[in-house]
């Protein structure tokens, strides 16, 4: 794009020609959409929900109007965070490492690296305007000799102040930013800035005496409303391509657009508004407690006039009642008597005071509020609630406990929520690698970035997890699949030991016919003898693995062999003390036989020492060759 194209393409956004074709329907969804997850602003869905209300209606039904949709869409947004904390994200700016986009990336806004301010911001930009723009910007340092430093850093441009653009492809060529930007004293201008490849252009309504500086120049748009603009044009002919890149991740179906992670609950939100609103109303009016109350008239009286239970003084009439002719006694209630807010004055009529037949004091009732209708719309909204994440996720996101749903449903659930969010942590990839190629361009460095996510997230909650365990023993899994499930669980409950998860993983390996089903090593099991050692290590895993992790707590870093010796001495071990355990034990006396206490303790080919006593008749095992009886250490 050459300056003069640019040039021309302002100059018709100033003009207001040629716009974007959805304009107008990214600009109301961008609205909509921040105030459903803000809960700021409503007040227009509010009144127009009972059109037919009076002014007094609505702003009471503005007032007591609480929203409710941001704490509906932040449980869902939760979903979205987590996809920057699993494991297995890779990320790689070139097959050589250029030190200075590294550091450029490291220290991208704030102190903070790239994807941090990816982390950020794009759940936000996601749900609330994901047809906004990142834009790579670039701060050269100079000096009167050269080049000192150059620094990259993003500018977000909001879907509502672009004008113009171009895609070609599905790819975004330039963009139009129109902004109205305040000056001193309470001045406004106009400054309109196209973005395209190698280019950033700035038309700036020019003020009266205001002097163009070195490298920037004058320019008259002549139209109905003819302006004069001060132009500045950045050239960085470095940058092939658009320097930004869209946030959303979710493509309308006519593939012109984007739309947020939250439009299939959109009509669920409006209807949220709807009922909300008159449940707000409905509470406040009708379920408080409410007393009415019979009184006398109030009978004030002055130079000035008198209320005789009117509220406000005579002579003046209703339409021309003020506050400063509201009777001073009874503040406007023409009651004798004040009181609290929740208790309604009904005065009475005048009668003869002489014919005094009853306490008025005694003539009260309460207001008997319509609970079952506050009731029912009380249900409804939370079922409106609940049907959020289902909308979205197509699965009930809450961390249900697992006895209420079956394996298969939280199986579903776990798959569903996964297959949702991934496209945005693609989206984030290509934000990742679009800012570091395009950081390598203004430096001139030529690099090939990649990063990626893993295809499964494992967002599953802990009780998700177990239902997946549990749905893959009742289908039969081999025991490495069944296995990989358990390490998600083990990884879940030992966060921040992954020193146990690494050994359980280690262990597994060693595990035989790992990758069976349960029922055939089962089969397998019975048809070996009870000296096949596939058997003994089987039937013996559990106690094997737990005494040499109390002696070897970092078995997962020793090599796969001598992990292999150990795990067989283990277990040769744990042969000879049941043996030499299941031996009859000689009954306890004072006394040794002549040559037993010498013999046991002295004669190296006696054997070691038995648990409970010296073994009585018959040989005892020895181990195998090689193979110490002290523990794991013997098999190295």
């Amino acid at each position: 794009m050459t300056i003069e194209e640019a040039k021309e393409e302002i100059r018709l956004a100033i003009l207001e020609e040629d716009t974007f074709k959805h304009l107008d329907t990214v600009r109301e969804m961008s609205v909509w959409l921040n105030r459903m997850v803000s809960g700021k602003d409503q007040e227009d869905w509010v009144r127009n929900v009972r059109p037919d209300e009076t002014d007094r209606e609505k702003e009471h039904r503005i007032r007591v109007y609480k929203p409710v949709t941001k704490s509906c869409i932040n449980p869902v947004r939760s979903f979205y965070r987590k996809i920057y904390r699993v494991d297995g994200i890779r990320s790689v700016i070139g097959e050589e490492e250029e030190e200075a986009v590294r550091e450029a990336i490291d220290n991208f806004h704030g102190g903070e690296s790239l994807f941090e301010y990816i982390k950020k911001r794009q759940p936000i930009m996601e749900f609330s305007d994901p047809n906004g723009y990142l834009v790579v910007g670039v701060d050269v340092e100079r000096d009167a000799v050269a080049v000192r430093g150059m620094s990259v850093f993003p500018i977000e441009v909001p879907s509502s102040e672009i004008v113009r653009k171009q895609e070609v492809n599905g790819l975004t060529q330039w963009i139009i930013r129109a902004q109205v930007l305040s000056r001193e004293e309470d001045r406004e201008v106009k400054v309109f800035t196209l973005y395209g490849p190698g280019i950033v252009l700035v038309y700036e309504e020019m003020e009266e005496g205001q002097v163009p500086e070195e490298g920037q120049e004058i320019d008259f748009v002549d139209g109905e409303n003819s302006e004069t603009y001060i132009v500045t044009a950045v050239e960085n002919n470095l940058v092939t391509e658009f320097p930004g890149i869209r946030w959303g991740a979710y493509l309308h179906e006519s593939g012109e657009y984007c739309v947020s992670a939250i439009d299939p609950a959109s009509d669920t939100l409006d209807e949220l508004v709807y009922k909300k609103a008159i449940y707000d109303v409905a509470f406040d009016n009708h379920v408080r407690p409410h007393r009415y109350e019979y009184d006398d008239p109030c009978d004030y009286e002055s130079e000035k006039g008198s209320c005789q239970g009117r509220g406000y003084l005579n002579p003046y009439e209703v339409k021309n009642r003020e506050h400063k002719h509201i009777c001073p006694e009874c503040k406007g209630t023409g009651s004798k008597k004040r009181t609290e807010s929740n208790v309604t004055k009904l005065v009475m009529p005048d009668y003869d005071a002489a014919g005094e037949i009853f306490p008025l004091e005694k003539l009260y009732h309460y207001e008997m509020p319509d609970l079952d209708t506050v009731r029912e719309i009380k249900g409804e909204i939370e079922d409106l609630k609940r049907s959020i994440p289902v909308s979205i996720f197509s699965a009930q996101a809450e961390n249900t406990p697992v006895v209420s749903k079956t394996a298969t449903e939280n199986l579903i659930e776990a798959d569903q929520i996964n297959n949702r969010v991934f496209p945005v942590a693609q989206q984030a990839s290509r934000i990742w690698v679009k800012v570091v190629r395009i950081t390598g361009m203004y430096m001139n460095r030529e690099v090939e970035p990649s990063h990626s996510f893993p295809e499964n997230l494992k967002l599953e909650s802990l009780s998700q997890l177990i239902a997946r365990l549990a749905s893959a023993k009742d289908a039969g899994a081999t025991q490495e699949a069944i296995f990989a499930f358990q390490c998600e669980i083990t990884e879940k409950t030992h966060a921040g030991n992954m020193a146990s998860v690494e050994n359980m993983k280690a262990f597994e390996r060693h595990r035989p016919w790992r990758s069976l089903p349960e029922g055939m090593i089962e089969a397998i099991r019975r048809e070996r003898g009870p000296e096949d050692y596939d058997r003994k290590l089987l039937e013996n895993f559990d106690t094997v693995k737990t005494e040499i992790l109390e002696e070897r707590p970092n078995f997962y870093e020793i090599d796969f062999a001598q992990q292999k010796r150990l795990i067989r001495a283990k277990l040769d071990q744990l042969e000879i003390i049941r043996a030499t355990d299941s031996e009859p034990q000689q009954p306890f006396t004072d006394e040794l036989e002549e040559g037993e206490e010498g013999e046991s303790r002295t004669n190296p080919e006696a054997g070691p020492p038995t648990r409970g006593g010296s073994p009585q008749g018959g040989e005892v095992p020895q181990p195998a060759a090689g193979v110490s009886t002290g523990g794991a250490e013997g098999g190295q």
